[in-house]
């Protein structure tokens, strides 16, 4: 709801403190992205705006600090102009950026509609986003949609999709919380309420709407533990589960986008595995299954070997006796023995003591695999609900290479190893990313290898532990993200226990390892120090 009309209705009053601030460079560092950079005479403010389907958004980005490389300049129209008015479109999900010479209109549907336009006075688009040359020297309508009221909606429509469709603009989550405070059933068509019904429901819905827009928190909320996150502007009770609670609407929006990207890792890792463990726990209960009826079945075998020793017992045992012999047994009793028309009594007989060797000898192989059978069996079973407890990225990861050579599966097995196999790696929010050691020989190989010359090392002073790695821009980190890499390369130091402790930070073209040093010795030739408290922040680990 990153993109709901009331988040963007919030969004639009946060963004105000733009106006009157000078746009000085609009730039990407990334596919379907763009920074707009506005100078306050002091700091310069970055509105950050992403096209991306799943993770359309825009948001104050007030940390964020443009690479050096690998970022591309845009929107030359529109650098040097001065921001005087931001809105949001009537009815729309349209942000409209008014500036002096010049209009931004910033669309927030999400999948292929998302898009941003700048445009002249005279509203012919002069650059886009996406797809520039699509909407070049064309003409932005900007249409202020027209909705009927919940007195004016098609009756058959049930009272959850006419909330959602109206001129109400509550959208599903909302409409079922307002359901759910009055207690109707969202599935009832409208011509089911009368007019006063109808009239409390719209009132009731205003006042929904009030508190929504007074709203000065900012809520992450899921459905369920695998589910994706949501943004609400309250508490929804079919969204449970709070796992954040933000004062800020541009901070609560990233926070989103990190979470759902965290999420989207976990559930594609948890459904790769669902798979494979689920069809193994099928494919060895059916063989459990087929065992114990071979095993269960052993009365086949005596029934083969009475048949041979009867047919054996006839008077004539080198005749035919064609499709079957109606005789009797030991007791008397009568019998039908089933036979081979080509065959006489003895050759049937022998075929018959071949049938029972062969159940018994399948008996006793069943009867002596069964256990480790049984024993895989348990085996995956916990193995189903370890996946299905484990909470992190982290704990698929090491479950999916645990399973690998088991089930033997040569793509998971001979895949190359990603940075979460190796390393600890904890996502501190949408931009920076730090990978930690897990030994000397591991801190070797992510100092020497696996970091870039321009990201960020760091290591606690004075005392053993794990090197750390911060990868993002690192020219400009944010001091809150410095902090938490900091305490994180803290924590898994010697100094764990301390109150503080001193971690050096540099950039990793600073750091050398000399010819002959021990395993995970290096030596650095300029550093900075910050004292941080040792510790991990909740829910960054992958």
């Amino acid at each position: 709801m990153v993109r709901h009309y009331f988040t963007l209705k919030k969004l639009v009053e946060e963004l105000k403190s733009l106006v009157g601030l000078k746009l000085i460079e609009c730039f990407s560092q990334e596919k379907d992205t763009i920074e707009l950079a506005f100078f306050n005479y002091k700091d310069i403010i970055y509105l950050k705006y992403n096209s991306q389907s799943k993770y359309a958004s825009l948001y104050l980005d007030k940390n964020f600090a443009r690479a050096r490389s690998n970022s591309v300049d845009l929107m030359p129209e529109i650098v040097g102009d001065t921001l005087q008015n931001i809105s949001l479109i009537p009815n729309d999900r349209i942000i409209k950026l008014e500036f002096i010479n010049n209009i931004v209109y910033i669309s927030m549907f999400g999948a292929s509609n998302s898009n941003l336009f700048v445009c002249d006075k005279n509203f012919k688009i002069l650059n886009a986003l996406n797809e520039p040359e699509k909407y070049k020297n064309t003409n932005f309508k900007e249409n202020i949609a027209v909705l009927q009221s919940i007195f004016e909606i098609d009756k058959t429509f049930s009272l959850k999709k006419a909330l959602t469709q109206s001129d109400l603009l509550l959208g599903k989550e909302y409409a079922s919380e307002l359901c759910y405070e009055l207690d109707l059933d969202p599935d009832l068509p409208l011509s089911a309420f009368g007019d006063d019904k109808l009239r409390m429901i719209d009132n009731a819905a205003m006042q929904l709407i009030g508190r929504i827009l007074d709203s000065d928190k900012y809520y992450l909320l899921k459905q369920n533990e695998n589910a994706k996150t949501i943004l609400s502007l309250i508490p929804l009770r079919d969204f449970p589960i709070i796992i954040g609670e933000i004062d800020n609407l541009s901070n609560a929006i990233r926070h989103t986008i990190v979470q759902n990207i965290i999420d989207e890792k976990r559930n594609s890792i948890y459904k790769e595995l669902n798979n494979i463990l689920s069809k193994e726990v099928k494919k060895l209960e059916k063989k459990i299954q087929d065992f114990q009826y071979t095993i269960a079945s052993a009365e086949r075998a005596e029934k083969y070997k009475l048949y041979a020793e009867i047919l054996l017992s006839q008077a004539n045992p080198k005749q035919k006796y064609g499709a079957k012999l109606e005789t009797i047994d030991w007791a008397s009793n009568p019998i039908s023995i089933p036979l081979d028309e080509k065959l006489n009594l003895i050759d049937n007989a022998k075929k018959y003591y071949s049938k029972a060797s062969k159940e018994n000898l399948d008996i006793r192989q069943k009867q002596k695999m069964l256990p480790k059978v049984e024993e895989k069996f348990d085996t995956f079973k916990a193995y189903l609900n370890r996946l299905n407890n484990a909470k992190t990225v982290k704990e698929l990861e090491n479950l999916r290479k645990e399973i690998a050579p088991i089930v033997g599966i040569a793509k998971m097995q001979n895949e190359p190893r990603q940075a979460s196999d190796k390393y600890k790696v904890f996502i501190l929010d949408e931009n920076y990313t730090l990978y930690v050691g897990k030994n000397a020989q591991n801190n070797d190989e992510l100092t020497m290898k696996f970091a870039k010359a321009n990201d960020l090392w760091l290591h606690a002073r004075g005392s053993s532990g794990s090197h750390a790695v911060l990868r993002g821009n690192t020219e400009r980190i944010p001091k809150d993200i410095l902090k938490k890499a900091a305490e994180i390369c803290a924590y898994y130091s010697g100094a764990r226990n301390a109150k503080y402790t001193p971690v050096c930070y540099t950039l990793r073209k600073n750091v050398r390892k000399p010819k002959g040093a021990n395993v995970g010795a290096v030596v650095i030739s300029r550093e900075e120090v910050i004292m941080v408290e040792p510790k991990i922040p909740e829910n960054s680990e992958i």
